[in-house]
């Protein structure tokens, strides 16, 4: 008899446990109607799809593109059968595009332990809190979209990316004031500090820190237009010290406070 459950679901996938228990082989025609990623995590089991024809074990990953028709056949040696599958939700989130010019709609490719490691990560992060989970699926899909050829897979994943980038800017415009860092940054945008920092600067063409520090010396540049004292615009503008505002508005305005302050209240 085969269960399954839906252990996590975001806007962009939803990760689904199948499990199954018998004695004898097994065999059954199964249909997907939208784009899959499957691990086996206990199991062994044949797979046809047209052409496809294949061994799909726990040293393998699973593609198939949405609506395909598929024969297993389950082999009574795991008398327990686990498989993990990530359904994607998005539209025209095609993973095997490139095949299905070919006139292939599945294949699939060896795990590598940098895979494994992460999506230990994600199953173990299912117990935690769904922040973690978050984080967790980001870093799988990341390091799955660098064997996947697909155009379009690309493509959502830049889309995935760039609201990352959107949510990491709107946190900075809320809490610029307060001693954020990059690691809260990230988190708010579940993602690993490491994994934001490069996806940022690969969007917007400087990192994070440098961002944030731009937000707050235009906030700067405000207040000292209205003559506030420099160490009222230092402290207000959410750094934490006059000398530290003082490196940071030269470097990126050529002024120092003291001298851009003093040419605005001329004017």
């Amino acid at each position: 008899m085969l269960d399954f459950e839906t252990l996590y679901e975001s806007d962009f996938i939803r990760a689904i446990l199948y499990t199954a228990s018998y004695d004898e082989s097994v065999e059954m025609i199964d249909y997907n109607d939208c784009p899959s990623i499957s691990f086996p995590i206990i199991s062994a089991f044949k797979y046809k799809a047209g052409k496809f024809d294949s061994i799909i074990d726990t040293n393998a990953i699973l593609l198939e593109a949405p609506d395909v028709e598929s024969k297993i056949r389950k082999y009574p040696i795991y008398q327990k059968d686990i498989t993990l599958s990530l359904e994607m939700k998005i539209e025209g989130f095609h993973l095997l595009d490139d095949l299905q010019r070919k006139g292939e709609r599945v294949a699939s490719v060896k795990r590598s332990p940098q895979i494994d490691l992460l999506l230990q990560s994600f199953l173990a992060s299912l117990a935690f809190d769904v922040e973690k989970s978050h984080f967790a699926a980001s870093e799988l899909l990341d390091e799955l979209s660098s064997i996947t050829p697909s155009n379009h897979y690309r493509k959502e994943i830049n889309h995935r990316q760039g609201i990352t980038v959107d949510r990491a800017k709107e946190y900075i415009h809320a809490y610029w004031a307060e001693q954020i860092t990059i690691h809260d940054i990230a988190h708010s945008c579940f993602v690993s500090p490491f994994h934001f920092s490069r996806i940022f600067k690969k969007k917007t063409g400087i990192s994070p820190y440098d961002y944030l520090l731009k937000v707050r010396i235009g906030k700067a540049c405000q207040l000292l237009a209205k003559d506030y004292p420099i160490s009222d615009c230092a402290f207000l503008s959410g750094f934490n010290s006059l000398e530290n505002f003082s490196f940071c508005f030269k470097k990126m305005t050529g002024y120092s406070p003291s001298a851009y302050k003093k040419s605005k209240i001329s004017k």
